[in-house]
């Protein structure tokens, strides 16, 4: 509700400055009139517009699954103590807005009751097929929608009814009963909107510039001393002293002032961009929308590619995305770039397994694991910043850090990463594990290091035998245990995580991480579900590919919604 009041009050912004800027001092009363209603009607729906104008988000090519959207209604139902939960300070602004929504309304609703009080107990006459309602309790001359109403006084006084019902019958013929009534309504939706005012009184003013072109049928001072002499005449719903009299100084001046020229009607084409930039303001959607392909009558989840215009970078300001990765030496032969990186990749998983050696010292104290290295592949080649991410001890740290190192001894460099066809500096990760077997023999080797984002065989929920049951599960299992946090409820923070995790060839879950997050709490609450999958009684089936158990990578969008 707080995002879909701010897009009103920013559309109503923008769409007011051409009015002031442009319009205001125009006696094309019936053109500013309508830019005004329109500007309010695009203010109020055009965030409900379809979002139709695609904005790719900054993110790499991953195995994209059906959004789950979690909604506070839905955490009440799945927790035991949903009765108990707290109710954040937004709740209640959020009820104490529509109470005084409500009564402006009931306001609205009684006022008009009284006005249909006064037309059913005044005496009525048809004055030239127009509806006459005369009673005792009005003190200031209006008319609403077909009737004017007036007071015993100015009816039986011509030469004031004469001007009056002028002025009243032009609201009748312009209708601005209608505007009127809704303008009144929307200030109780929008009470709290300071703009919706600025509408009302734009629009009062000029319903009564309109009526006031009756004085080029009269005498100009003449007609001056009876808007002094009267309360302001329209809908007494809106009648305030204070706003009478800054209404009539504007009302004199407008009457004097001489009419525009029609060469001036050009300046309403500045309208049109401005009411196509507001309607457009809220066309934007993001690209993470999930493509679904219907194959003999099987609905399958489509691998997306998501371009990327920006690339991730770390605290040293080395990127750990490219366009054009860094590859190992010795696949430049291969033409095809997608297999070329493959290539790369298998080459320097084979470097690394035949020149890593297993430390004596690991193998005598029992040592197994993994160790997780981080290097940077410079812009001319060279291997630098080599690092231990996560080590075992046992010499097994100092092994890695030698065989990668090592790279640098080669003839042939590495071929840089690229970004828009420019060598950039680029992170490498890579995982090194460490096994002894169960006849002793000590053997190290790669941890899997190659994460796969489509296989021939996907990886499948516990429990399921195919994609379809997989994916379903997996959605039920992630709504069934996953709370919104009651920070971000308190706060009325609502958005999307985006978190991607690895089933491994043993079928747990591993490399958990936000992609790409709006809230730490959320996205901890995220993190928590998917590493919980690990304690569940059974086990992922992994995922196949050329007859081996392989890793292979999900990205999981979930959304919080209050």
């Amino acid at each position: 509700m707080i995002q879909y009041m701010l897009q009103v009050t920013i559309a109503m912004a923008l769409l007011i400055v051409p009015y002031f800027l442009f319009f205001q001092k125009e006696t094309f009363f019936r053109f500013n009139r309508a830019y005004l209603i329109t500007a309010l009607a695009i203010a109020i729906l055009a965030p409900f517009a379809p979002r139709w104008i695609s904005i790719a988000d900054p993110s790499v090519a991953y195995v994209l699954l059906q959004p789950i959207e979690i909604t506070s209604m839905a955490e009440v139902t799945i927790t035991a103590d949903a009765a108990e939960q707290g109710r954040g300070i937004w709740y209640f602004l959020s009820i104490s807005y529509w109470i005084v929504a409500m009564v402006l309304i009931a306001r609205l609703i009684i006022e008009i009751s009284g006005i249909a009080k006064i037309y059913q107990e005044g005496e009525k006459e048809n004055y030239n097929g127009d509806t006459i309602i005369v009673h005792e309790s009005i003190k200031a001359p209006f008319s609403f929608f077909n009737a004017v109403f007036l007071s015993p006084e100015v009816r039986n006084d011509y030469t004031q009814f004469s001007n009056i019902f002028k002025h009243e019958v032009t609201h009748i013929r312009h209708r601005h009963s209608i505007d009127a009534v809704l303008v009144e309504f929307l200030c109780a939706i929008f009470w709290i909107n300071p703009l919706i005012y600025v509408y009302k009184r734009a629009l009062k003013a000029i319903h009564e510039f309109q009526a006031d072109n009756v004085v080029e049928e009269t005498d100009l001072v003449e007609y001056t001393q009876l808007l002094l002499s009267q309360s302001q005449s329209g809908l007494r719903l809106v009648l305030t002293n204070q706003f009478f009299q800054s209404q009539l100084k504007s009302r004199i001046v407008m009457m004097m002032k001489q009419r525009s020229n029609e060469v001036n009607k050009w300046k309403y084409m500045f309208a049109l961009p401005v009411l196509a930039m507001a309607i457009l303001l809220f066309s934007f959607k993001n690209s993470d929308v999930l493509s679904i392909n219907d194959t003999d009558g099987e609905t399958f989840f489509e691998h997306s590619i998501i371009l990327q215009d920006t690339f991730r970078k770390n605290n040293s300001g080395v990127y750990m995305e490219a366009e054009e990765m860094p590859r190992f030496p010795g696949c430049e032969e291969v033409k095809d770039k997608d297999e070329r990186s493959r290539c790369a990749q298998k080459m320097m998983l084979q470097y690394v397994y035949e020149n890593i050696k297993y430390p004596a010292e690991a193998q005598k104290n029992g040592i197994e694991g993994s160790v997780v290295l981080q290097f940077n592949v410079s812009t001319n080649g060279e291997i630098e910043g080599v690092n231990v991410v996560r080590g075992i001890g046992g010499g097994c740290d100092e092994e890695c850090l030698r065989v990668i190192n090592s790279m640098n001894n080669f003839g042939t460099k590495w071929t840089p990463g690229k970004i828009e066809g420019k060598p950039v500096k680029v992170q490498y990760t890579i995982p090194v594990k460490f096994k002894l077997s169960s006849d002793g023999e000590a053997k190290a080797k790669l941890a899997d290091s190659e994460v796969y984002k489509e296989v021939e065989h996907m990886p499948l929920f516990p429990g399921c035998n195919d994609v379809t049951c997989s994916n379903t599960k997996l959605l039920e299992y992630v709504i069934a245990n996953l709370k919104y946090p009651e920070e971000a409820r308190t706060g009325n923070i609502e958005g999307k995580v985006f978190v991607s995790f690895v089933v491994e060839p043993n079928g747990t879950i591993s490399s958990i991480k936000v992609v790409k997050g709006f809230n730490t709490a959320c996205d901890a609450e995220v993190i928590r579900v998917i590493e919980s999958m690990n304690s569940m009684p059974g086990q992922w089936t992994p995922g196949m590919h050329k007859g081996d158990k392989v890793r292979v990578q999900f990205t999981l969008p979930v959304m919080f919604k209050l």
